[in-house]
């Protein structure tokens, strides 16, 4: 519900309408990265290459959480 709330109201409506939130916005992001692939002066990006850079520091972020969570994790025997 939260995912859709935040597609809806933050990447449909903030981000067209107010230029300051595209750089919080996902799919800006993802136009950078598809910007950087892409031939030149195709797709235009607030960020730009960036995008690249974040979603790195986002995966191991992510990966570091997850895995310090599972090791704190225990199973416990069935009585």
């Amino acid at each position: 519900m939260i995912g859709l709330a935040y597609s809806l109201l933050w990447e449909g409506l903030l981000s067209g309408a107010l230029k300051g939130t595209q750089l919080f916005s996902v799919r800006e992001y993802i136009r950078g990265m598809a910007s950087v692939l892409a031939p030149r002066d195709t797709i235009t990006s607030v960020v730009g290459g960036q995008g690249f850079v974040f979603a790195v520091v986002a995966i191991v972020i992510v990966t570091a959480l997850a895995s310090w969570r599972l090791a704190r994790y225990e199973i416990r025997a069935a009585e």
